[in-house]
């Protein structure tokens, strides 16, 4: 295994973002797709990524081992992406207090697969008009404050893919929708593994709509629980 670092692949990855985000409307309509390779190693520093709407990114780490590349940030959110569209796979995430691991909002689109989840606050977050979208497999190794939060935004999970979670521990709840905000797992999603967790949370307009799994159908240990104007498969709180 290579042995983890810092420095030189970080700089030139947070430049090659810094650009996107500063380039002029005219070079921006230029814009394709740019793809940044990760070499296996340590990443200390958040990837923000901020597009003109336009703005198409891909970041690939290490498709066979993603643990060997690893985006660990103190302090701030690791990933986070607005008005552009970001596909991401073969990393692992750190993040430490309640910060996202990975964050869309205003317009921004994160599509992800054979990633790992790691220790850290909020690993998947869904701002006011951010839409996040697990197209592959993906691993859940420690756990946090929660993993799905569409706090606004949208979170859905393809069809036929596998959250593998590993004995993880969640303080608040697993999944949670609030303030307009959906979870949308498609019919053929699973899970597989223990998390211990309240299943979930729903409230203010928020919505879960579970693909057919019901609601003792997400990881948890304990029920979750539909607040106040919040709603899972339909089910609201004068339903229970």
């Amino acid at each position: 295994m290579t042995a983890p670092h810092t420095g030189k692949h970080a700089l030139k990855a947070m430049f090659l973002l810094a650009s996107l985000a500063l380039a002029a409307p005219a070079a921006a309509a230029d814009v394709k797709v740019k793809t940044i390779n990760l070499s296996d190693g340590v990443y200390t520093k958040p990837f923000d990524i901020v597009g003109d709407g336009k703005t198409r990114v891909v970041i690939i780490g290490n498709e066979k081992n993603p643990e060997r590349v690893v985006i660990d940030i103190k302090g701030k959110n690791a990933v986070r992406v607005r008005k552009a569209a970001l596909r991401i796979r073969g990393v692992e995430f750190r993040t430490t207090d309640s910060f996202a691991q990975l964050l869309a909002g205003d317009r921004g689109e994160i599509e992800f697969e054979n990633v790992r989840f790691g220790l850290g606050g909020r690993h998947i977050v869904a701002d006011q008009g951010g839409r996040i979208r697990a197209t592959g497999n993906y691993d859940v190794v420690v756990g946090g404050q929660l993993h799905l939060m569409a706090h606004g935004g949208v979170i859905e999970l393809e069809n036929g893919i596998v959250v593998t979670l590993h004995s993880v521990v969640f303080r608040s709840f697993f999944a949670g929708a609030t303030a307009g905000g959906l979870i949308a797992i498609d019919p053929g999603a699973s899970f597989s593994g223990l998390a211990s967790a309240s299943k979930f949370h729903v409230r203010d307009y928020g919505k879960i709509s579970s693909g057919g799994l019901g609601v003792a159908g997400l990881p948890g240990g304990w029920p979750g629980l539909i607040d106040e104007l919040g709603e899972y498969d339909a089910l609201r709180p004068e339903q229970k």
